[in-house]
């Protein structure tokens, strides 16, 4: 198993506190979501290895592009910050 984790930031590179992560399993569809903490960030736990996963942060509407934790990634602890832009 491997865990994701990042923050959430502006356009201007301040934390984001409230923004909402999403977390896509891209075999099952299933998504899991987490609302950052004070200091913008977030983390996931507990993930599969033989899965892609997409992540994308929400707020205020604004949104991050989306990114993806590939299988090819082998750290068990990725970390991917994520950045909103307005729409």
């Amino acid at each position: 198993v491997r865990s994701v984790q990042g923050t959430v930031t502006d356009a201007a590179g301040n934390p984001v506190p409230g923004a909402v992560v999403h977390l896509k399993n891209t075999k099952t569809l299933q998504i899991r979501s987490f609302i950052a903490k004070e200091d913008g960030s977030y983390a996931f736990h507990g993930l599969s290895t033989n899965v892609d996963f997409e992540l994308r942060a929400e707020h205020d509407g604004a949104a991050s592009d989306v990114r993806t934790l590939s299988v090819f990634d082998s750290r068990n602890k990725a970390v991917i910050n994520l950045r909103l832009k307005k729409k």
